[in-house]
């Protein structure tokens, strides 16, 4: 179980570390419609653990 957890955080670090350096070479224009897709998500999920939290 350790390493299937060990691997399992190596592989997220990994594309954490891809996808800022995918992120800093995107031009201001994308980084910014980038940033605007994720305070959406950002919202969506928190409305959805609102939803969850009154049901219980």
């Amino acid at each position: 179980m350790g390493k299937v957890c060990n691997t399992a955080i190596g592989a997220g670090i990994a594309g954490a570390i891809v996808g800022v350096c995918a992120y800093s070479f995107m031009s201001p224009r994308d980084q910014k419609h980038i940033q605007k897709g994720l305070k959406h998500t950002v919202d969506d999920l928190k409305d959805i653990a609102d939803r969850m939290t009154e049901d219980m």
